[in-house]
Formats: C-alpha cells, sequence, structure tokens
C-alpha cells in the first residue's frame, strides 16, 4: 500500500514499531481480559470444551479428548492442550478455559499488524491491529473458549508466511517451512478445514497472478517435513489408540458430514455469512466496501507489490467466504479467520477514505454509513429490550448510553471537518462502548442466562445422597458445571422405574419437560429455577404405571449424558 501524501494525524507518534506493538498488547490485555473469569460459560460449546480439558487434567492424558470419560472426537487437541497447562497453573474454571483464546487472539492481533507493517505504512498497520482488537466479532470469541481463535491464528501464520516466500520477502527455504508448520498447527486446532483454507487462498492467489511457476519453488521435502512435524504426533498416537472410531467419527461425522449436510442442525441460506461480516466488522466496515472496490478495480494490474498484495487479501477474504457459504453447517465463528485480512483492508479503506485526497468523493458516503451504525445499534438495543426483556432496559442503558455518545463525537468531528480525528474518535467510543457491555450489560449474565447456581444446587444434592438427573434433554450448560454428576434419562418409562426404585428423584427439567410431568401422575415441586432450566423434586403420586407400558428390562433407566451429541 503505498504512502500517499496524508493530512496530519495523531496516529503518527503511536505509530512507531517501537511503541505500536506496546499499545496493542494493552488494547488487547484490557479488552480480553477484563471480566474474562466472572462472566458463566456462554453456548453449546464452551462448557463442553472446558469439561473435556477438566477431564483430560484428572487423567493426565494428552492423547484422547473425552466428554463424560467417553472419546469426544469433535474437536482436535491443540486448545486442549494448551488450556490444560492453564488449568494446572489457574484450576478449572471460566478464566483458565479461555486464557487459551485470549493467548492466540492476541497473537493475532501483533501478527496482523506485523504483516500490515510490511505490506503498507507504519499508521494504516496500527489502524489495521485496532481494527481487528475492537471488531465485534473478534472480540467476542477471542474472549471465548473454542478452537476458532487457535485456528484463526495458524492459518493466518501459514498465509502471511507463505505471502513472504511467494513475494521474496524472505529465503524461501525458510518461510515455506513455516508455512507448512502452521497449517499443522491449524491441522491440530480444528482439522482438515486448517489444511484446507491456506490452500483455497494460496492456489486462487497464484492462479490469478499467473504465477504458478512458484510451486516448482517449494521446498517440499522440508515443508512436509515441517508439517508432519507437528501435526502427525498425535494423529498417529490418537488414530493407533482409538483406530477405525476416531475416522468415522472424527473424519467422517464431524468434518465431511458437516460441510455436506445438515446433520449436525446448523443450517443457512446461502448469503448467511454477509450478515455476519457486517456485524462481525461493527464498527468499522463503513469503509471496508470501499477499500473492496478498489482493490478490484486495480486488481489486474498486478505488476506492484502493492497491488498483488490486495489481490492476496481478496483472496484471503472471498475463498474461505464462498467455500463456507455453500456448506451444510453454518455457524458466524467459521468466518473468523477472514477477519485478519479484512482489518487490513479496512484499514485500507480508511487511509483512503479520510487522508487520500484521491478518496474525497468517498467520504461523505464513509461517514453516513458510519454515523448511522451507532444510533442504529443502540435504537436496536432499546427496541429488543422493551418487547423480549423489559427487566433488561436498565442493564443495557450505559451500552445504549456510548453508542449514542459515540456517534454525537463522530458527528462533531465531521462537522468540524477534522476528518484525520475520525478514527481515534471511532476507536476510543468503540473501546468505551465494549467496556461497558462487559461490565453493565453482560454483568447479569450469571444470573439471567446461565445455569451456575442452579447446576450448584443439584451437585450438593448428590453429595448429599440424592438421586439427580437430567429429563429428555441435558442442556449444554450443565456439562461443566454439575462435575459429571448427572446422567440423562430420556424417556418417560425410564424415569418412572427409576422412581420405583429410589422414591424421589430431583430433576433438571427444560419446559417441555416440566410441562409433560406436571401433566402426569407425578408430584413437581421446583427446587430452584434459572434461565430455562427447573431442578424440580419428582416423586410419584401413586403407585401406577398408568398407560405408559412397560420396559424394556434389558434397556438401561438411565442414560450417560455424553452420548447425547449434537
Amino acid at each position: 500500500m503505498n504512502a500517499a501524501p496524508r493530512l496530519p494525524t495523531p496516529w503518527f507518534s503511536f505509530a512507531s514499531p517501537r511503541i505500536a506493538p506496546l499499545l496493542l498488547l494493552g488494547l488487547c490485555a484490557w479488552l480480553f481480559l477484563f471480566h474474562l473469569g466472572s462472566i458463566p460459560f456462554l453456548g453449546k460449546d464452551e462448557p463442553k470444551n472446558a469439561e473435556v480439558v477438566r477431564e483430560m487434567t484428572g487423567r493426565d492424558d494428552w492423547v484422547t479428548p473425552t466428554l463424560g470419560e467417553e472419546p469426544w472426537f469433535d474437536k482436535p487437541i491443540l486448545y486442549y492442550w494448551i488450556s490444560r497447562v492453564f488449568f494446572q497453573l489457574l484450576g478449572p474454571g471460566e478464566l483458565a478455559a479461555r486464557l487459551t483464546c485470549v493467548l492466540f487472539g492476541t497473537a493475532g492481533v501483533l501478527l496482523t499488524w506485523t504483516f500490515a507493517r510490511k505490506h503498507g505504512d507504519e499508521v494504516t498497520a496500527l489502524r489495521a491491529g485496532i481494527i481487528l482488537a475492537t471488531s465485534l466479532e473478534y472480540f467476542w470469541y477471542s474472549r471465548t473458549a473454542v478452537t476458532d481463535v487457535p485456528l484463526t491464528f495458524c492459518v493466518s501464520l501459514s498465509l502471511v508466511a507463505f505471502f513472504r516466500a511467494a513475494e521474496g520477502w524472505g529465503a524461501p527455504g525458510l518461510w515455506y517451512p513455516i508455512a507448512f508448520g502452521a497449517a499443522g498447527g491449524a491441522a491440530l486446532a480444528k482439522g482438515p478445514v486448517g489444511v484446507v483454507l491456506p490452500a483455497l487462498v494460496a492456489g486462487p492467489y497464484l492462479i490469478f497472478t499467473l504465477r504458478m511457476g512458484e510451486v516448482r519453488r517449494i521446498p517440499w521435502v522440508r515443508s512436509l517435513a515441517a508439517f508432519l512435524l507437528v501435526a502427525a504426533p498425535w494423529y498417529v498416537a490418537v488414530s493407533l489408540r482409538h483406530g477405525r472410531l476416531f475416522w468415522e467419527d472424527f473424519i467422517v461425522n464431524r468434518n465431511l458430514q458437516r460441510y455436506t449436510s445438515t446433520i449436525h442442525h446448523h443450517p443457512g441460506p446461502v448469503y448467511y455469512y454477509l450478515p455476519i461480516l457486517v456485524i462481525g466488522l461493527f464498527p468499522w466496515g463503513a469503509t471496508f466496501p470501499f477499500a473492496v472496490w478498489e482493490a478490484i478495480k486495480g486488481g489486474w494490474r498486478l505488476q506492484s507489490a502493492e497491488r498483488r498484495g490486495m489481490a492476496f487479501l481478496l483472496c484471503w477474504i472471498l475463498t474461505p467466504l464462498l467455500f463456507f457459504s455453500f456448506a451444510g453447517s453454518k455457524l458466524p465463528s467459521y468466518l473468523l479467520p477472514c477477519f485478519p485480512a479484512m482489518a487490513i483492508l479496512t484499514a485500507e479503506g480508511w487511509r483512503r477514505v479520510v487522508e487520500d485526497p484521491a478518496g474525497k468523493r468517498l467520504r461523505p458516503w464513509a461517514l453516513a454509513a458510519l454515523l448511522a451504525l451507532f444510533p442504529i445499534l443502540a435504537g436496536a438495543i432499546y427496541a429488543w429490550c422493551r418487547t423480549e426483556a423489559p427487566e433488561q432496559i436498565r442493564a443495557q442503558a450505559p451500552l445504549a448510553f456510548c453508542l449514542a455518545f459515540t456517534a454525537a463525537a463522530l458527528g462533531a468531528v465531521a462537522l468540524a471537518k477534522r476528518y484525520h480525528w475520525l478514527f481515534s474518535t471511532c476507536a476510543a467510543g468503540t473501546v468505551l462502548s465494549l467496556t461497558a457491555l462487559l461490565a453493565c450489560s453482560l454483568g447479569n449474565v450469571r444470573e439471567q442466562a446461565s445455569l451456575t447456581r442452579v447446576a450448584a444446587e443439584g451437585v450438593r444434592l448428590s453429595r448429599d445422597g440424592e438421586t439427580v438427573v437430567a429429563y429428555r434433554n441435558f442442556h449444554n450448560y450443565l456439562y461443566f458445571y454439575t462435575e459429571n454428576r448427572v446422567p440423562l434419562v430420556k424417556r418417560l418409562p425410564d424415569l418412572e422405574r427409576l422412581l420405583d426404585e429410589r422414591g424421589t428423584v430431583y430433576c433438571f427439567l427444560e419446559p417441555d419437560g416440566l410441562e409433560e410431568l406436571s401433566r402426569g401422575r407425578f408430584h413437581v415441586e421446583p427446587v430452584d429455577r434459572q434461565y430455562k432450566i427447573v431442578l424440580a423434586r419428582v416423586s410419584r403420586q401413586s403407585s401406577s404405571l398408568g398407560e405408559q407400558g412397560d420396559t424394556d428390562p434389558a434397556t438401561p433407566p438411565v442414560t450417560p449424558r455424553w452420548r447425547e451429541r449434537d
């Protein structure tokens, strides 16, 4: 990216190679660590991943991920390995489970800054790092216990090393093995997709730039050795231990069928990721379309390193986007590996729109989009709270205020025509809004959207000798918080037989299960309620089994919950 004449900017003093990495480290530490351990696990994956790490740590096992002490091949081993270290240092909990993603998320920000420095100027590189750290999706997942953040870093490192080697920025004998070794790390993070994504970017880039001869310059023996050195030890060890079970469950079920079918219940239309891209890049997406258009418009002039770099960034974004758009299963986190490239292009868009005189004609459109984003989001938060959760209005007020304040500050800067202050104003407002999100809006998650209290009550009852089960469904939050003490009962006849044996059973019930038992021949006494789960004391009102019929004596009344897989 060429260094065009620029307006005075407050970022010059912070963009030096000595100060910029410290600034980015401080920013990541604040955004990724603030309230990290005080917010309970969210979503389906966090509690399951944390439970896998706890079980592996308890067994001192470095090979087999287990859930409920049975093999669990949903994801490979990299996240579990590193999280084991934090579990041993800090003990099991939300903080230890999430620090792995904090580590990889911070490393990804620094890697993006490093690549953008080589690709362009110091100010744009610093902006790229700030944009990545504060973009909504990257910020969110860098604070979670999921495997997508390690995958994103490894894929990014592989692509950066590949581009350095292909462009002659370093010795091919060094950078190609680094690229292949990082792809091996990506395969350890999330399986075959860790190899597919770098190939999907590098291949089209070489074809588009008419440089397929570069393939002959790759030191294949050394590069493949680096890949195998990183990835092969675990894959060989787990294959020797579990054989066909591993390959059928992990490769066929968890990867091939996940891509080619909706068997894992995450369908979506082909345009699924377009709104994810807009929301995930918030609030920086206002300049992203202009940078993409400039890259496409000048993409055919590939003689300069700048143009080839823009083409590489486009391949980095578009080929994974297309690949996942046609997948059977779709989740927002699948797009995360595109975000480093999106951050660099967005930073370049800011330079063109705000500082480059040639971008003056684009400035009104970018300003209009930027100014509209913050009040629209603030209004959407208020409207959602008013209709769906009126009790949340007061909790969300600080976040809505910060968003509205940021919009007002940006408007004042624009009216004063201090365009070189737009980025710093937007960055400060975004950090303030994200802090309000963590401090206020998510501060009541432990009570409103988690099961920590009701799970603790179930664990206490189990330790006191009571029979505690989950009926019909096992909520994902319970994986970690019940400490493996709660089995799953899937059928009403099995619950009846268990009641005949024990007399009284404490059940974790979702609304449909609670309604079913309340209509039947049972006395249901709620003990505790939190989020969507009720812990109830269940006993018979009569001794008759009624019309439910007998059960197969060979069928165990209690099914281990880990056999109910997503």
